[in-house]
């Protein structure tokens, strides 16, 4: 645990797209403030259909290598905290029961 906390960095992201569909998961976000609008993509129309308040952005496509299948997008100006994707494998390759 103290691995994880230690490797967290902080995270400030402006309004805007965070991820869009497809694309691949650089590093795990923690959102402690701020709203993050879930949505998807249909004929080049965005459609949101969640908005969140404290969400963990990528864990599933960082932990089992998988590309986004959603768009993410922050309503507010964002704070939190990050893991790169390259330390969280590190991690779960040390410590297998994380990942379970």
């Amino acid at each position: 645990m103290i691995e994880i906390l230690s490797s967290l960095e902080p995270r400030h992201e402006k309004r805007g797209v965070i991820f869009k569909e497809l694309d691949e998961f650089t590093e795990i976000i923690f959102i402690n403030k701020g709203i993050v609008s879930v949505g998807f993509e249909l004929n080049n129309q965005r459609f949101e259909s969640l908005k969140a308040k404290k969400i963990v952005i990528a864990d599933h496509g960082c932990t089992f290598n998988h590309n986004c299948h959603f768009s993410y997008k922050a309503v507010t100006i964002l704070e939190g905290y990050a893991i790169r994707k390259s330390q969280w494998i590190r991690i779960l390759s040390k410590y297998p029961v994380i990942g379970n």
